[in-house]
């Protein structure tokens, strides 16, 4: 068999390219084939002094590749229904009844579904169950009205309980809170909220919240989504409840994986400080992040400040690697992706600030 040379030496210039750009990227090579997910890891700056220590901000992007998908994943959804005094006005109780009537509309009889309704006491009308009969469902949800204080957090720590029976792999674990976010019994702040957020996430449940009303409290609603990995509204009308339930069930349709645990791995002469925007496990050798799920055509970015220690060799080395784990959706297969974070040092402090990489400290800021 004849060998044609030329074409064998460019062919392995093309391969030889390839692998430059997925390191340029901070990918490794082997994971594209194998996942939708891509990661970048990067500082806020190119060049770090030899002669003293700095302070590094690195950013983990976690990209993920748009998929087609005929079927969504089955849903285990808990519905919270603000019923407090507060949904009396601006028609925020009606509001509140026909979102939650429009999403058990949109499940079937695969989904798993709870509803919660609170005002100073917490109910769980509907326990946890498969959607077999939704009119039954629905006939529960016609008969909240509104009455009472308003105990939000109460309320959500018995929506995780419902979604905690059924929670798996293989489905969507949410809650979507209906309200206008007018907390005033129990743990009211928006701090309160956010940080109940990110725990529900880390352990693979988002939260998704409906804001009613011309006077709810959008940092107390918006931050409780945004820290939980889920989407927020403010809906004035049944057209915008419509549109958001739709996004809500198509970013079932579009989850990549669950399950998801960030692994990076700190070098020698480097020592992580604190994350910023989400709290992650500081070890110290590592920073362990967990999220509840990635969706298709979605990016998360990631921050954390480290402390990078004086007396280097001048040259390139690396700051830290990354590991991304998660189960596939569907299937519960272990993936995984990687990159890792390279910087040069160099005896000259002013290549130091030259360097600055604006996009990343913008995320910072």
């Amino acid at each position: 068999m004849r060998v044609d040379l030329r074409s064998l030496s460019r062919f392995r210039f093309i391969s030889v390219m390839i692998g430059a750009v997925a390191s340029v990227w901070g990918v490794q090579a082997a994971s594209a084939a194998t996942s939708p997910i891509e990661v970048k890891a990067e500082t806020d700056r190119s060049v770090f002094p030899t002669r003293a220590s700095s302070k590094a901000y690195l950013r983990i992007t976690i990209e993920t590749l748009r998929q087609a998908s005929e079927k969504r994943a089955p849903m285990n959804l808990a519905l919270v229904v603000d019923r407090s005094g507060s949904m009396s006005s601006d028609r925020k109780m009606a509001n509140a009844r026909r979102a939650a009537e429009m999403a058990v509309d949109k499940l079937g009889p695969d989904d798993i579904l709870s509803v919660i309704s609170y005002d100073d006491k917490v109910d769980v009308d509907v326990p946890t169950t498969k959607v077999s009969d939704p009119q039954q469902v629905k006939n529960r949800i016609a008969e909240l009205e509104p009455r009472g204080s308003t105990a939000i957090h109460a309320a959500l720590l018995a929506a995780a309980n419902e979604v905690r029976k059924f929670k798996s792999r293989e489905r969507v674990n949410r809650i979507i809170l209906l309200s206008d976010g007018l907390a005033n019994v129990g743990p009211s702040e928006p701090e309160h909220f956010v940080s109940l957020g990110r725990e529900l996430a880390s352990e693979g449940i988002t939260v998704s919240t409906i804001g009613l009303g011309n006077g709810y409290n959008e940092d107390l609603m918006a931050g409780l989504a945004r820290s939980a990995d889920g989407g927020h509204v403010y809906a004035q009308e049944s057209e915008d409840l419509a549109n958001f339930l739709s996004r809500e069930f198509d970013d079932s349709l579009n989850v990549v994986g669950q399950d998801v645990e960030i692994i990076i791995k700190i070098k020698d002469g480097v020592r992580p400080l604190r994350t910023l925007g989400r709290d992650a496990e500081i070890h110290d050798d590592r920073i362990v992040y967990r999220l509840g799920s990635i969706g298709s055509g979605k990016s998360h970015v990631l921050l954390a400040e480290l402390d990078v220690g004086a007396g280097r060799a001048e040259g390139a080395a690396d700051l830290a690697s990354v590991e991304v784990n998660y189960k596939a959706a569907g299937t519960g297969e272990t993936r995984s992706a990687a990159a890792t974070a390279t910087a040069r040092f160099a005896a000259d402090a002013d290549l130091s600030e030259k360097s600055l990489n604006a996009s990343v400290m913008k995320d910072v800021a």
